[in-house]
């Protein structure tokens, strides 16, 4: 048996549907703010300390990813000569 239509939810027709979404998008605008404003940003010194941080460890694993591959790179070498 399939259920009547009375039973079935009406779409938005029209002008509504777009109303809702307006609605809907402000809200959600509104919420985003709410929520940013409980953010604890980090100070200027932390986000500092932090990307120099980042940017040894990065060298770090550079030099020891570039001092892998030209190890197995010579080992390949020997292998085939």
């Amino acid at each position: 048996m399939q259920p009547s239509s009375a039973a079935r939810p009406e779409k938005p027709v029209g002008q509504a549907g777009v109303d809702n979404l307006f609605a809907r998008t402000a809200e959600f605008f509104r919420e985003v703010k709410v929520e940013l404003k409980k953010v604890v940003w980090p100070t200027r010194k932390q986000t500092t300390g932090t990307t120099v941080v980042v940017i040894v460890f990065v060298f770090i694993v550079a030099v020891f990813l570039g001092v892998f591959d030209y190890s197995l790179s010579k080992l390949v070498q020997v292998v085939l000569t």
